[in-house]
């Protein structure tokens, strides 16, 4: 649910996400969410190096935890 911000035409999505992946994976995530239609927030980053024990590759994962606001003109969400 959005949050309306007092005084402003825009709407406000809070929202925590946590993905991991490998770096190329993550690298795509981060710009997919850039390139979201609304001005883009973080509000906090967490990269942190997992050891990848199940798959057969033997490399390291990227764990990326975040919060993000995003915002938004009334009428366009």
């Amino acid at each position: 649910m959005p949050e309306k911000l007092k005084q402003s035409k825009l709407l406000k999505y809070h929202t925590t996400i946590a993905v991991t992946g490998d770096y190329i994976k993550i690298k795509k995530f981060i710009s997919d969410i850039l390139n979201l239609p609304g001005l883009v927030y973080f509000n906090s980053i967490y990269l942190t190096r997992v050891k990848d024990t199940h798959s057969g590759d033997n490399q390291d994962k990227i764990k990326f935890k975040f919060e993000l606001a995003v915002f938004f003109k009334r009428g366009t969400a």
